[in-house]
């Protein structure tokens, strides 16, 4: 279960039928449909999950204010409070060539627009509702959102993206 890529996670219940407050960490879990394959994962010991994982089918997912989901096989809220909480995984898409999925950038150096010094490092990320955002640590230490105004370039093969950085940084560190 090593090409698993996690899309978030549940620590709630919603109502009486077993549905799930689905916390979205990830593009991806803007995409669910009924029928996905979703690995769910114990995050404490609370969770009667196997620490190895249990695939469940995605019977329903409601998009609104809040994301919920319903798993076939989870037919109650009491079912449900027995696996809560839990991760949610699903099997990483075959992209095409010079496809990437974001957390495929982490490690990546992180090279000045304007000498193309590497400045930092792709450390991690995450969804901030509106966009995916990047955390970068090196020379500057900042979270930006993973915009073409701020990495106007993506190098796959070496492993790089060029950063333009804004304004406040650069004077910070003059």
């Amino acid at each position: 279960m090593e090409n698993l890529i996690k899309i978030g996670f549940s620590s709630s219940a919603h109502g009486i039928k077993g549905a799930a407050n689905f916390k979205n960490l990830h593009m991806l879990g803007a995409e669910l449909e009924k029928g996905d394959r979703l690995f769910l994962f114990p995050t404490n010991e609370k969770s009667n999950l196997d620490t190895n994982g249990k695939l469940y089918i995605l019977k329903k997912v409601n998009y609104g204010h809040k994301i919920m989901i319903e798993l076939e096989g989870i037919n109650n809220r009491n079912e449900l409070e027995e696996i809560l909480p839990f991760d949610i995984k699903i099997e990483r898409p075959i992209l095409d060539d010079g496809e990437f999925l974001i957390e495929d950038l982490i490690g990546f150096d992180v090279l000045s627009s304007i000498d193309k010094k590497r400045v930092g490092e792709i450390v991690g990320f995450y969804d901030n509702g509106m966009q995916q955002v990047l955390e970068i640590k090196g020379e500057i230490e900042i979270d930006l959102p993973f915009i073409e105004n701020f990495f106007p370039e993506v190098n796959i093969s070496e492993k790089n993206m060029i950063i333009i950085v804004p304004e406040i940084i650069e004077d910070e560190k003059k």
